[in-house]
């Protein structure tokens, strides 16, 4: 069932690349039909109540560019009675097939009563053509009537302000089909990287675990007896996955028991077997005396004993 997965994700990136190509294509109509920009020839003021001194005039516009065109540069200049309050910004807010909206804002402060005088907006579009000349525009920002606060006292610098170049923007919609996109191919690398993760063979597991156990009787996080009984333990369940032993629940002599009656482990390892066992039991069951060396002599005689019987492999990383 999960190989079904492909089926809605291929589905998605086909309709994300059936998208970026549409837009794409617009893009390039836009440019063969030589589209041109759409900028009105003033700014609109967004509060309609007369201004005082001190007051601020919040103002924007917005127009057309073709798809292929960029906003490079821009700038602006109050007129006089009046100075920047906020910083003038230009940004693209919608995208569709042939061409873009870009909008324009920002706040004026009146500082003198009376008339201002008008400002401007100067924007500068990318070329036409790849080694054409920037197409500029000016945008006028209209003149107020600016009233009068008592007692008022407001003074500032009339300012002119030039704003750096704006980067290029990808609109969120671009990023989110690019997303989709992407998604299936990122799907098929996780599930290829699980495929190339084998589970571990039975020696390997053995091997790191007896590493483990002897590295924490040395860290002293298990005594020795403890560290035996663990060596007992992981030979245990290694020949009952091996050979199909049955050893859980079994006393020692019992699995001596099964041990004999197969032939399929070697003499010479159930020799060792037999010795090791019935020493363990001494030292968990006897109090046999133990230490450090010994458990790191059941761990060598351990690892030899899996490396002469475990099943041969093609090839392990």
């Amino acid at each position: 069932m999960k190989k079904y997965w492909i089926i809605p994700l291929s589905l998605l990136a086909a309709a994300a690349l059936c998208y970026l190509l549409w837009s794409g294509s617009g893009v390039f109509l836009s440019q063969r039909e030589q589209i041109k920009a759409e900028v009105p020839g003033e700014v609109k003021f967004l509060s309609s109540a007369p201004p005082l001194i001190g007051s601020l005039v919040p103002y924007k516009a917005e127009f057309k560019v073709p798809g292929y065109r960029e906003i490079t540069q821009f700038s602006m200049t109050p007129g006089k009675g009046t100075v920047i309050a906020h910083p003038l910004t230009v940004k693209k807010i919608k995208s569709f097939w042939k061409y873009n909206i870009w909008q324009l804002s920002g706040d004026l402060c009146c500082v003198r009563a009376g008339n201002s005088e008008p400002g401007s907006v100067n924007l500068e579009l990318s070329p036409k053509a790849k080694n054409g000349t920037p197409e500029k525009f000016t945008l006028k920002i209209p003149a107020l009537k600016i009233g009068e606060l008592a007692a008022s006292t407001v003074t500032a610098p009339e300012l002119a302000q030039t704003v750096p170049l704006p980067g290029k923007s990808i609109s969120k919609l671009h990023l989110l089909w690019l997303l989709l996109l992407l998604l299936p191919l990122l799907y098929l690398l996780f599930k290829r990287r699980k495929r190339a993760l084998p589970p571990l063979s039975l020696r390997r597991r053995t091997l790191n675990a007896l590493d483990s156990l002897r590295g924490d009787v040395y860290a002293r996080r298990l005594s020795a007896k403890e560290g035996i009984a663990g060596v007992s333990d992981l030979l245990r369940n290694y020949l009952e996955e091996r050979y199909a032993l049955p050893a859980s629940g079994k006393t020692t002599p019992e699995f001596l028991a099964e041990m004999e009656f197969t032939s399929a482990v070697p003499p010479q390892a159930g020799s060792f077997l037999r010795n090791f066992l019935n020493a363990a039991d001494m030292i968990k069951f006897a109090q046999a005396p133990c230490d450090t060396s010994a458990v790191s002599t059941a761990v060598n005689s351990a690892v030899e004993l899996v490396e002469n019987t475990a099943e041969p492999e093609k090839e392990e990383k």
